[in-house]
Formats: C-alpha cells, structure tokens, sequence
C-alpha cells in the first residue's frame, strides 16, 4: 500500500516532464464600447486605436487577413477585460484531479478501524477512497473554476489619459500570429 503514492508521484514526475514545448498564449479579451461589446484578441495597440481580431479565428491555424481585423478608436472604449483562453477548464480539470487524488489520500488514511460492534467491517478501504474522490473533485473543481475565472480589468471610458497608462500592460495580451 505504500507503494502506490511513490509510484504516483514517480509517474507524475514523467508526465511533467514529456510535456510538448507550449504554444503561444492566447488572451480572450472581452471590450465594451459604447455600441457594443466584442468577444476578440487583441491585434495591434496603436495611440488612438486598437485593432482586434474575431477569438475564433485566432484560435484558429489561419492568420487574420485585412479584412478580419476590426479597428476600435480609443474613445469610444468603456472597459476592456482580458483572461486567458481556456483558462477556466484548465484550472478547473487541474484543480479537479487534484482534489480527487487528495480526497483518495485522505480518504483511505481517515478510514475507521472499529467495526461499530457489529462483528463485520461495514464498508472496504476503497468505499473510502471513492468517497473522498468524490468530495475531493467536486472542491477541487470548484475552486479552479474561481481561480480560472480570475480577469484582468482596464477600465478606458474614454479617456485618453487613461488610456496610455494602460496602453504598456494591453501590449503584454497582443495576439501574434504564427508564421
């Protein structure tokens, strides 16, 4: 039985280890103007404009061409959030199948020895393990969902001032497309 934790932590150390080289990160933005608000990446950050690009084709193995790029001026921008793409199921299924190793963990270690005066051993180990699977996806789950769903918020509302002070950070989001 105690073998089973260092196997798992000896697995875990491989499969972080053969992971891919990462792609690009891709940043939802999410910017409300004064007619509308637009599900985008971000494309080009100039002085009074920014242009922007659909989240679909930019996930996407297409670049944007001429035509898919919509520019927004600066005045007419209220707010503009942004989140990484995915970031949500990321952290939730991460956070998930942590909770449940845990809660496995946990579960076998909490297992009571008595058996209550009735003779039996009412439930097996893996009654408790199961349990606090259980218990521990459902937290783990939930509480990735609230780390994932974390935003950044720059609030323009049509300010130029504003605007420039926020212009170094919105740089750091720019989608580039790959060659």
């Amino acid at each position: 039985m105690k073998i089973l934790p260092v196997f798992l932590l000896f697995s875990l150390s491989f499969s972080l280890q053969a992971q891919p080289p990462s792609r690009q990160k891709l940043y939802t933005a999410k910017i409300i103007t004064q007619r509308d608000t637009i599900m985008c990446a971000l494309y080009e950050v100039t002085d009074t404009t920014i242009a922007v690009v659909d989240i679909n084709l930019a996930k996407s193995s297409i670049g944007p061409s001429y035509h898919d790029i919509q520019v927004i001026p600066v005045n007419e921008l209220i707010h503009i959030k942004i989140r990484r793409t995915g970031a949500i199921r990321r952290t939730a299924l991460t956070m998930g199948v942590l909770g449940a190793v845990t809660g496995i963990i946990v579960g076998i270690a909490t297992k009571p020895t008595e058996d209550y005066g009735i003779g039996v051993e009412t439930f097996t180990t893996g009654y408790y393990a199961i349990q606090g699977a259980v218990i521990g996806v459902a937290i783990g789950g939930a509480v990735g969902v609230a780390i994932g769903s974390a935003s950044k918020k720059f609030d323009i509302k049509g300010n130029q001032n504003t605007y420039f002070t926020h212009k170094a950070d919105l740089m750091n989001y720019l989608y580039k497309p790959n060659p």
